[in-house]
């Protein structure tokens, strides 16, 4: 089978792919949050605060606002034993709450440090343990969907992007580094056109069918392969995972939860930005 170069098409074809199959566990994960819009009340306000308010707002009293969209700092320590790293999540809720400070600002949180504005610390003594279990277990679960999603994105930019692709030039210089992304063509994506179908069609041959003439050389340099062998592990154990599930669909009144950002071991293996 003979050689080809990876066109643009094609590579901005396998990088959205790639995205959206690491993205279905993370968004399972997500959404199985554990808690429901009363227990996140008992976390942000003390119970005669809320009622106070509550009072207010029956009475007319305009500045006393209910918020749907929040950031809650889920903070590891001896309230969450079991916690390794500390999050903050994103929340919108399908009703309003009372806080004592607008958190949904159109702004990412960029530091994770206690002085920042940009969340809430929760209190959990009006949590069970059952709950305060649920909800340590979604933080590790949704921390290492992000870290897995951080990776795929991560490889498909240093081997596939990067200055033009230069570690991949062509069809068997991707197959030597990473088969399972080659094998990600998909020609009934619903963001292909009908005409350009068959096109892409060609392209899931030529991607299984690499040059088997002098195959060493296509063999990406060691230092390469030593510095991707773990991430790309780690990153065909969520591109499997995504090709195993649909894509998520929230219910009618069910809370979205996002990881806006983790805290970072210092064991943890730093990606390049």
């Amino acid at each position: 089978m003979p050689n080809f170069h990876i066109p643009e098409m094609i590579r901005e074809h396998l990088q959205k792919r790639a995205a959206q199959l690491a993205d279905r566990p993370l968004q399972l994960a997500l959404g199985s949050f554990p808690l429901g819009a009363k227990a996140i009340q008992s976390m942000v306000l003390r119970q005669d605060q809320v009622d106070t308010m509550q009072k207010l707002h029956d009475e007319g009293i305009k500045t006393i606002e209910r918020h749907r969209e929040l950031r809650l700092a889920i903070l590891r320590g001896e309230h969450l034993p079991g916690l390794r790293r500390s999050a903050v999540v994103y929340l919108v809720l399908p009703e309003g709450i009372f806080v004592g400070r607008g958190t949904s600002y159109s702004i990412p949180t960029t530091k994770f440090e206690i002085t920042e504005n940009h969340y809430l610390i929760p209190t959990y003594e009006n949590l069970d343990d059952n709950e305060k279990q649920s909800l340590t277990r979604w933080v590790e679960k949704c921390v290492r969907q992000v870290r897995l999603t951080e990776i795929v994105g991560h490889c498909v930019m240093k081997l596939l992007r990067d200055n033009g692709g230069e570690l991949t030039p062509t069809t068997s210089h991707l197959q030597a580094i990473w088969p399972e992304l080659a094998g990600l063509i998909d020609p009934e994506d619903p963001n292909i056109f009908n005409s350009e179908r068959d096109k892409y069609r060609k392209w899931v041959e030529r991607m299984r069918n690499p040059v088997r003439r002098n195959y060493a050389a296509y063999l990406p340099h060691p230092d390469v392969k030593i510095k991707f062998a773990k991430l790309l592990e780690a990153a065909n154990v969520q591109l499997a995972a995504g090709l195993m599930l649909k894509d998520y669909v929230y219910k009618k009144g069910q809370i979205r939860a996002y990881v806006e950002h983790w805290e970072h071991l210092e064991a943890d293996l730093r990606l390049e930005r």
